[in-house]
């Protein structure tokens, strides 16, 4: 892709790769193993009120993957006509990636 001949494009799309493995590897160390419903959602004054599966969490994790790809794609089909939306969505990846790396904490942290 010509986009990756830019070097801050190429940067930046190797931060997100780099926070989405993070956010897998704590993923499958952490939440791996377990059997039993997985919380995905409480709030400090109802509690717990989103119980899931580990196929949840995973659809969850895809989500951003897939969201992130659409963003490269149209960073890449876009790089010739309008290069600042090809930055535009390339640094939204990183906020995507960033988003997806706190949301594994978390749901790691409260199980």
């Amino acid at each position: 892709m010509a986009i990756f001949r830019e070097k801050i494009l190429f940067l930046l799309t190797g931060i997100s790769a780099a926070l989405f493995a993070a956010s897998l590897l704590l993923g499958i160390f952490r939440l791996n193993g377990l059997s039993y419903p997985i919380i995905l959602h409480f709030d400090a004054f109802r509690g717990v009120d989103f119980v899931g599966n580990l196929t949840d969490f995973w659809a969850i994790w895809a989500g951003g993957i897939i969201i992130a790809a659409a963003n490269l794609w149209l960073a890449g089909a876009l790089f010739r006509r309008e290069r600042f939306l090809s930055y535009l969505f390339v640094s939204a990846n990183v906020l995507i990636a960033l988003l997806t790396l706190i949301i594994t904490g978390v749901v790691a942290s409260a199980n």
